[in-house]
């Protein structure tokens, strides 16, 4: 809370005798909101002579000095006529410095002289309040919006000047948010207070719309055609895709895209890089690691596969350090790539374009044969195949097989490598059936295809998860065994009213899988939104790779007595189990967590309890300052959560920390930490020298993740 007497009389009195763009009253809600700025900094976009920025300083001098944030007042100070007429310029940065000495406020704001686009590409610091009052010109403060928001954290605070004066641009924009649903929580004189949404935090932040594909060779394999067609549909919303090869082609062109070498690629700035696929040579992974320093914006890694590769893709991984990785199968689940790393895991599976693949009516040659298509790379499994189909069954191969593995005689046709525009005529046309029979894939395009052209498929499970449903919309194996695959033909062609509507239903299943609908969701998984995710739980917002099941089990004893109790949580696990513990009836809980961004994950998670719970950002170690800084710690908490912590903490400092939280257990210790950890240190043995004794232990759900042991203090029942 602001300090009473800053609120009420000096404050006031300061703001009327200096000049500037606000009113006493404004310059109050300005420190009002800089009081309550508690997460992330505050940023001003127009400074003029400082008087706004002063006012943001008398307010956090109400809070105690390791609870201030920032303020960046950011101004180039150069000549302007506003959009009102005022004449700004260099003497307004000699009155700002005035001010800032004779109030001693630049203890608390610091000048930024630059204009606010240029910081704003290099910014790098969670902002909880902007205040935009630069040229107030439509153009100008939508620019300062677009930079500035991904900064503001969700829940943080944006206020706009002259945003209820007519003609304005302020009240242009401030209009157009409201209307796109952000929340206004207050007008003070001519200054609009709006809440960035908490529950949605990339909904107003724009796509990037320049985006560069790294590839090794432009070859048109699989990956890189998903890209073309990515890129395609992608250029009907105004977004610009490029693509960048060791040796481009030499008319500069990729199937109709800009098509760069690396070194050109590097000399501009895009808003997006992405890197397709893991079978690059060991000199191109090498590059990746030097590419990731150049102005790629966010760096996105694509898992093309399914986990049989997985050891290709972490080599690419680790080299080109991505923000965020984008799976197309849902093989990957949370858990299985704990050791990648990024910001965000996201799963997109694919697209098939339904208008170019569509249903063509089929004119029955009459000759009684049962035609089946299959892709090359199935091309193994063609001699058990004609064993075991009968003679009316004829294969039609798509794709390049070498004439001397080609099997001679009428029954297998070859129709070799084909465009998108020629594969609805050139190959399914004619086709009574289709046949996926990888085992490892990651995306069945054959498959996605051959529904769309209203064709039955016979697959395996491998790239068709979200859309192959045995007996629905396909006939799903377990395995490609050639008599199984037998059998599944003979069941269609002995089927007229099966095919029919296995195809029906296939068609209308596809159909949800557009490349519109799959740029649309690239997009947005793409687009920052500023948070680092650790837990995977897409329903409630969090893109990490942590299960939310691993993080909670061994859990459910202490969660079944836990009513009544306190709590203090120094895991985080971005609020989840924080959450199930107020669930389940905890009297307070006092959470601590290292990264500010789950943090304000676990604000949104128990915002619904926050009369029982406190949040804290900030690490443990050193031990005496983060007990300094948490002011509300309790002497005691009935139970003490100490969940996959100790092994992040260094030498000494550790120790520390775990003594300390020892020394606040007054009832149970909850630890979870690798066993050879918990061994190395004697921790049995420094627990039962504080007075506990073990309760309980289980294993860890997770590789590594070390088992779940549950002490308490000898004297508790």
């Amino acid at each position: 809370m602001l300090h009473e007497a800053i609120e009420t009389d000096h404050l006031k009195h300061c703001l009327a005798q200096v000049k500037g763009g606000i009113s006493p009253q404004e310059g109050l809600a300005l420190a009002r909101q800089a009081a309550r700025t508690t997460l992330g900094c505050i940023v001003e976009i127009g400074s003029y002579k400082g008087k706004s920025s002063l006012a943001m300083a008398m307010g956090v001098r109400g809070l105690a000095p390791g609870k201030r944030p920032r303020i960046y007042a950011i101004d180039p100070h150069r000549e302007f006529v506003g959009q009102f007429g005022g004449q700004f310029g260099p003497v307004d940065r000699g009155d700002f410095y005035t001010l800032m000495l004779e109030h001693a406020a630049f203890n608390e704001v610091a000048l930024i002289n630059l204009p606010a686009e240029q910081v704003a590409a290099g910014w790098g610091e969670p902002v909880g309040f902007l205040f935009i009052d630069g040229d107030h010109r439509y153009a100008a403060v939508f620019e300062d919006f677009v930079r500035w928001y991904p900064h503001v954290v969700p829940g943080g605070i944006i206020a706009l000047d002259d945003s209820v004066q007519a003609g304005a641009g302020s009240k242009r924009l401030c209009d157009e948010l409201v209307g796109a649903g952000i929340e206004r929580v207050g007008v003070v004189g001519k200054i609009t207070f709006l809440r960035k949404p908490i529950d949605d935090a990339v909904r107003l932040w724009p796509m990037p719309q320049t985006h560069l594909v790294l590839a090794e060779t432009p070859v048109l394999s699989g990956g890189l055609m998903r890209f073309v067609r990515l890129a395609r549909a992608a250029a009907e919303t105004g977004r610009r895709t490029s693509f960048a090869f060791v040796q481009p082609p030499g008319d500069g062109r990729f199937q109709g895209f800009e098509a760069l070498s690396l070194p050109d690629a590097m000399e501009r700035s895009w808003e997006a890089t992405s890197v397709p696929g893991a079978g690059f040579s060991p000199g191109f992974v090498k590059a990746l690691s030097e590419i990731r320093n150049f102005k790629t914006g966010c760096r996105v890694q694509h898992v093309l596969n399914d986990r049989s590769r997985h050891d290709a893709f972490l080599r690419v991984n680790r080299a080109f350090a991505p923000d965020v990785v984008i799976f197309n199968t849902q093989a990957w689940e949370p858990g299985s790539f704990t050791d990648f790393s990024a910001r965000r895991f996201h799963t997109v599976v694919g697209a098939v374009d339904s208008v170019a693949f569509a249903p063509v009516p089929r004119l029955d040659p009459g000759d009684g044969v049962f035609r089946v298509g299959l892709q090359a790379k199935a091309h193994g499994h063609v001699p058990a195949l004609l064993a075991n189909l009968p003679e009316a069954v004829r294969l039609r191969v798509l794709g390049t097989v070498p004439p001397e593995a080609r099997v001679a005689g009428e029954r297998v046709e070859y129709v070799g490598a084909q465009g998108d525009a020629d594969l609805p005529k050139g190959f399914y046309a004619g086709l009574d059936a289709v046949l996926h029979l990888d085992v490892n894939a990651g995306w069945a395009n054959i498959a996605a295809e051959a529904m769309a052209c209203g064709i039955p498929v016979i697959a395996t499970r491998a790239g068709t998860e979200g859309f192959a449903e045995d007996g629905e919309t396909a006939i799903v194996l377990a395995a490609p065994d050639a008599a199984e695959v037998a059998a599944a033909v003979a069941r269609l062609t002995g089927d007229t009213a099966l095919r029919t509507r296995l195809a029906a239903a296939a068609r209308e299943r596809i159909g949800a899988f557009s490349w519109s609908a799959y740029a649309g969701q690239m997009g947005a998984a793409i687009r920052e939104d500023g948070l680092f995710h650790y837990l995977a739980c897409p329903e409630l917002g969090m893109f990490g790779k942590w299960p939310v099941g691993a993080r909670i089990a061994g859990l459910e004893e202490v969660f079944a007595t836990i009513s009544g109790e306190t709590v203090l949580d120094v895991g985080g696990a971005e609020g989840v189990i924080t959450l199930t513990a107020l669930e389940h009836g905890a009297r307070l809980v006092h959470m601590n967590e290292l990264e500010e961004s789950r943090v304000l994950m676990a604000r949104k998670l128990t915002a619904a309890h926050a009369d029982r719970v406190e949040i804290a950002q900030g690490s443990l170690t050193p031990w005496g300052r983060f007990v300094e800084k948490t002011r509300w710690l309790l002497p005691r908490y009935d139970t003490v959560l100490y969940l996959a912590v100790h092994q992040h903490l260094h030498g000494a400092e550790r120790q520390r920390a775990l003594a300390g939280l020892i020394e606040r257990c007054g009832g149970r210790m909850v630890i979870r930490m690798p066993d050879d950890l918990f061994e190395q240190e004697g921790l049995a043995e420094v627990l039962a020298g504080a007075g506990l004794q073990p309760v309980s232990q289980r294993p860890g759900v997770l590789p590594g993740q070390g088992a779940l042991r549950i002490w308490k203090r000898a004297e508790v029942k």
